[in-house]
């Protein structure tokens, strides 16, 4: 007989680049992700990642290889604005 557990699975609103008009999106990911992007956030030689003007995007990358389980990859890109106006960046 198998026993079912819990995973922990981390949810956080999003802005999808190329997807702007969907809006703020919620996606889930693994605590390791988590704790990848939180490693990031924290570190002090890239600055507040968080900053609405002068934030970087964060890409996450899942790699999927058969009959093994996905392999994921944090890596901050470009700094960039949240959105072209202060309106919408306030809006979001």
């Amino acid at each position: 007989m198998s026993s079912i557990y819990p995973k922990a699975r981390i949810f956080a609103p999003v802005l999808v680049r190329g997807e702007e008009d969907k809006g703020v999106v919620w996606i889930d990911f693994p605590r390791k992700v988590y704790k990848d992007i939180l490693n990031l956030i924290t570190d002090e030689e890239w600055g507040d990642m968080t900053d609405p003007k002068k934030g970087y995007d964060i890409v996450i990358r899942k790699d999927q290889i058969a009959g093994q389980f996905p392999q994921y990859s944090v890596v901050p890109k470009q700094i960039s604005k949240l959105a072209p106006t202060d309106a919408e960046i306030k809006e979001l």
